[in-house]
């Protein structure tokens, strides 16, 4: 018998000889297919990993699709290649040199999953990204190596932005950047098998924008049954206590101040009007270099979000699944970054002074936060607004946590690299998206900078802990066994630890920051 089936491989390798082959070298670079709504898909293979990259999970938005509900795919002929990045929706980039993406069409996801057969259905981790709403793309994160170690199926989701995706009118209605991941997520409903994943074990996942996105998936109707596990990083819940209605919107929002610039708010059909605009246009009117200051944010439209989504979460008017949610203990040095990375001088003494004094309780703050406790105002500003950010957070999890099981942790490590802004003051430190390189392995922004940080043994072995953290509440709704429920993990190179709600109020003056 072992002759016989020696005899039969030898030959196999002579007859590939023969044809001027190699098994070996045919079987790398084998182009995996799949079949999904609208066709034929042929992704391609990187080790142990197959992408699918560039899939289209909606129409176009363009024409009278702008402003609209996601229409459904349409099928395409023969094989489509699904190899290369889609378009980002409408930005501008990132980092400098600033690069303009004006294609409308850009409703399209990327999938990584094991190229090894699955033994079971694997659970499903659905990545949106972050960028205020305004920029940012599903490419900025590479799924590969969470897809591998992880056993996951990981898919990352475009979805409109800007004056694209949040701008509100009374024919077509709001919120089309939820609309568009809502559509995403049945997307994922009707094709996680033929990737091997299981469509009932769904996990949305966010950071800063993507986590408001988790938020609003988590209040809207007709995210019902699209998810079912949610973790959000960076949960930014300032925006939740605040969102004006659709009327509200059309009529002193960033739609009327855009629609007015645009030259339609006089038209007889305002919408007829602003969809004749050029996508150039429309980009400028709805705030240009600027529209992250123009104050796009979800809107109260009854049908997607019903009411604030915080009245909606103090309700109990919330899917309930449970979170893993947490922050960075120094977000704002992401943010000062920026503004080293735009031109501007560090920030002043006079100018921290301002923004305290602006504040309700402004003496109080000035007591704890001020530059001769933490040694310059840039400092003093990373303390300030990052133990705010971390407060809100935990107010919102004393909000949900009695009707759902919450996982909170706050990251830690004091060297952490930075992401994507490269400047003398600051550095490095658990900045604002520093922490998704540890859980993706891959670097951040991957268009950017694809590799991995440098990290230093311990940093990588935190990397492998934050992975398996997020890869075990994915599976099982607990990021590990000794995770705690009523206090907070902090990760750190040196060792995570539990920290009691009481020394965390006092380590991050929460009573100051008390809504």
């Amino acid at each position: 018998m072992e002759r016989d089936i020696l005899g039969r491989t030898a030959k196999t390798l002579l007859m590939a000889a023969a044809c001027g082959l190699s098994l070996g070298l045919s079987a790398a670079q084998a182009a995996p297919t799949i079949s999904v709504d609208g066709g034929m898909l042929e992704g391609v293979a990187k080790g142990g990993v197959e992408q699918f990259l560039g899939v289209p999970f909606a129409a176009p938005p363009v024409g009278e699709l702008r402003w609209a509900k996601p229409a459904p795919v349409k099928s395409w002929p023969g094989t489509r290649p699904a190899t290369a990045f889609a378009s980002k929706c409408v930005q501008n980039g990132w980092v400098k040199p600033i690069q303009l993406y004006r294609d409308e069409d850009c409703l399209y996801l990327n999938v990584y999953r094991p190229a090894a057969p699955a033994t079971s259905p694997r659970p499903v981790l659905v990545w949106f990204h972050g960028g205020a709403s305004v920029a940012g793309a599903s490419q900025d994160i590479d799924g590969s190596v969470f897809a591998e170690k992880a056993d996951h199926v990981v898919i990352g989701v475009n979805y409109r932005l800007g004056a694209f995706g949040l701008a509100s009118f009374a024919q077509s209605g709001s919120n089309f950047w939820l609309m568009d991941q809502q559509a995403a997520l049945r997307w994922v409903k009707a094709n996680a098998r033929a990737f091997g994943g299981d469509p009932d074990h769904v996990t949305i996942i966010g950071q800063s924008a993507g986590a408001y996105s988790v938020a609003a998936h988590m209040v809207s109707p007709e995210s019902a049954g699209l998810f079912h596990r949610a973790i959000a990083m960076s949960l930014p819940v300032g925006p939740l206590h605040a969102a004006l209605s659709a009327e509200e919107e059309r009529q002193k929002g960033p739609t009327a101040r855009m629609v007015e610039k645009a030259g339609c708010s006089s038209a007889a059909d305002v919408l007829a009007c602003m969809r004749g605009k050029s996508t150039e246009e429309v980009f400028e009117a709805g705030g240009g270099a600027a529209t992250r200051a123009a104050g796009w944010q979800m809107v109260v439209d009854k049908q997607t979000i019903p009411d604030t989504p915080m009245k909606l979460f103090g309700r109990g008017e919330f899917h309930k699944v449970p979170v893993l949610v947490g922050f960075a203990s120094e977000e704002q040095g992401f943010f000062l970054q920026a503004r080293r990375a735009s031109g501007q001088p560090p920030l002043s003494a006079d100018a921290l002074a301002k923004t305290i004094a602006s504040r309700p309780n402004g003496a109080r703050i000035a007591e704890i936060y001020n530059v001769a406790t933490y040694g310059s105002p840039t400092r003093t500003d990373i303390a300030l607004t990052s133990d705010r950010w971390g407060c809100d957070v935990r107010q919102w999890i004393k909000v949900v946590s009695s009707a759902i099981p919450v996982f909170s942790y706050e990251f830690a490590d004091p060297k952490a690299p930075t992401t994507i802004f490269h400047v003398d003051e600051p550095v490095d430190g658990p900045f604002h998206n520093s922490d998704i390189p540890y859980v993706f392995q891959r670097g951040y922004p991957n268009e950017q900078q694809a590799d991995a940080p440098a990290w230093t043994p311990a940093q990588k072995t935190l990397s492998d802990r934050m992975l398996g953290y997020v890869a075990s509440f994915s599976r099982s709704s607990v990021p590990s066994a000794d995770w705690p429920k009523v206090e907070t993990m902090i990760l750190h190179p040196e060792g995570d630890r539990a920290e009691a709600d009481a020394a965390f109020v006092k380590r991050h003056s929460c009573e100051v920051w008390e809504r």
